[in-house]
């Protein structure tokens, strides 16, 4: 009886090439499918390396252009020579690194580069890149003659084809070579430690302010009576560290003509800032004409002259006021509070008069209205630590109408100590959307505070009148 022949070896055989053939597939179709796209992407890249490896850029065109990188800092050659804004040039590559050619119109070895303006191109940029395996050029280059859809003609690395373009891309290349210059006043990329602030304003008395332990008080002024506001002074120094100009006027600030044609022989803002190190930072405003929006401005920092936009100039217009500490009106010592008087205007239910003994809140005695009514404590601490909050909107003008107890929901709050000495009194009268307020801390000012944080204030400070229940027998 004759056996037949196994088949295990051939099946095994199959099953092996069958999964072979499947992970072919695998890696060709699918995974290898993604690569391909991937290098067909970078492929069609217009720029493809990183932005911070250009180390130069060379635009021919209408107007010549060329950047250069020595280090981290940019420079313009042509058509001046000055500072680059880095930033500016940042966002000029990267409009280039997002686009990607659109189409391939021919690829040939004698293509008729008249037909597409490419004999004689509109534009030509070559980019230069310093990568680990040396300097890498990109040389794009843009035709006169407009393609059929709004794109544009364009030649990649005098290659032999004619690619498709978005017309963004003629667009940034076409770029003013203004965009390029650095408009900064100060080029410091890290401004140092200021130690003095000078502001000397047309018309408005001179202000300056001296830093120690990074402190910042008036000079002339007592600091007791109204302290700096700190966060304004900083604010300030950074804005004028930080400032860039709109357009370059002029070359040379030292020009006797352009100073005078831009008004700044005479400048009406003179801002001076030194550093712990002895640098002097100055800036020179020329006075605002009346229906400008521009004005002349130079600073010690550069040798041009600039325009700045009005917007700019009210960030630099700072009176005294303007650096005063908001919540100095409201700062008062919560815990050598020893009694507070509430008063509404004649008219309206009166308010009672609290004072603390032993540690807890009662009523004055010389308040005979509210004799008997229990102290709602709470609330009490509530009131002085709303009030200690506050915090004022801005100043008001000289002269402003004191705020009296005569208005409607005009309130006044006085705050004692111990011997009945005035620890602090405010009268607030609700004017408007806005709150006008007099404090006795700031005596010869009137400020304003926002309504909501009026409206707030706590001041039912006592405890429900209690109502006895009926005896049953009256039932």
């Amino acid at each position: 009886m004759s056996q037949k022949k196994k088949s295990f070896p051939f099946t095994y055989v199959f099953m092996a090439l069958v999964a072979a053939f499947a992970a072919w597939v695998y890696f060709y179709e699918f995974k290898g499918a993604d690569d391909r796209e991937k290098t067909k992407s970078e492929a069609a890249a217009l720029i493809p390396f990183s932005n911070s490896n250009v180390i130069s850029i060379v635009i021919q065109g209408s107007r010549d252009i060329s950047l250069v990188k020595e280090g981290a800092t940019w420079k313009v050659l042509k058509p001046y020579t000055d500072l680059g804004d880095p930033a500016a040039i940042e966002s000029f590559l990267s409009s280039l690194s997002t686009e990607k050619t659109k189409d391939e119109v021919i690829a040939a070895p004698d293509i008729a580069w008249g037909t597409y303006g490419l004999d004689k191109p509109a534009i030509e940029a070559v980019m230069t890149a310093k990568t680990d395996q040396g300097e890498i050029k990109r040389t794009i280059q843009i035709g006169s003659v407009p393609a059929y859809d709004g794109s544009v003609y364009a030649r990649i690395n005098g290659e032999n084809k004619v690619v498709l373009l978005d017309s963004t891309v003629r667009s940034g290349l076409e770029r003013d070579a203004r965009e390029f210059r650095d408009k900064r006043f100060f080029t410091n990329p890290k401004p140092p430690k200021f130690t003095s602030l000078e502001i000397v304003r047309t018309g408005f008395p001179k202000l300056t302010f001296k830093e120690k332990d990074d402190v910042w008080s008036e000079l002339g002024a007592n600091p007791k009576l109204w302290p700096v506001d700190q966060g304004a002074v900083k604010s300030f120094i950074q804005a004028v560290a930080g400032l860039r100009g709109s357009e370059v006027w002029a070359e040379d600030k030292t020009n006797k003509t352009v100073l005078k044609a831009r008004n700044l022989e005479r400048p009406g803002l003179i801002i001076t800032m030194k550093s712990d190190k002895g640098e002097t930072y100055e800036v020179r405003v020329a006075n605002l004409v009346k229906d400008e929006t521009v004005v002349g401005a130079m600073s010690s920092g550069r040798p041009q002259v600039f325009s700045i936009y009005k917007a700019q100039l009210d960030l630099l217009y700072k009176a005294e006021d303007d650096f005063r500490d908001l919540k100095f009106p409201f700062h008062f010592k919560v815990a050598d509070v020893r009694a507070i008087e509430l008063e509404a205007p004649k008219g309206e239910e009166q308010l009672p008069v609290l004072v603390r003994k032993d540690g807890a809140w009662t009523v004055d005695p010389v308040d005979v209205k509210h004799q008997g009514r229990d102290v709602n404590a709470e609330a009490v601490d509530s009131l002085l630590s709303q009030v200690n909050a506050l915090q004022a909107v801005r100043l008001l003008p000289r002269p402003t109408t004191k705020p009296k107890l005569a208005t409607l929901g005009s309130l006044r709050i006085g705050f004692f100590g111990d011997k009945s000495v005035k620890t602090a009194e405010f009268v607030f009268a609700p004017v408007g959307e806005s709150v006008h307020v007099t404090s006795s801390l700031t005596p010869d000012r009137v400020f304003q505070i926002e309504k909501p944080l009026y409206d707030a204030l706590k001041v039912d400070v006592l405890q429900p009148v209690k109502v006895s229940s009926p005896a049953k027998g009256n039932l």
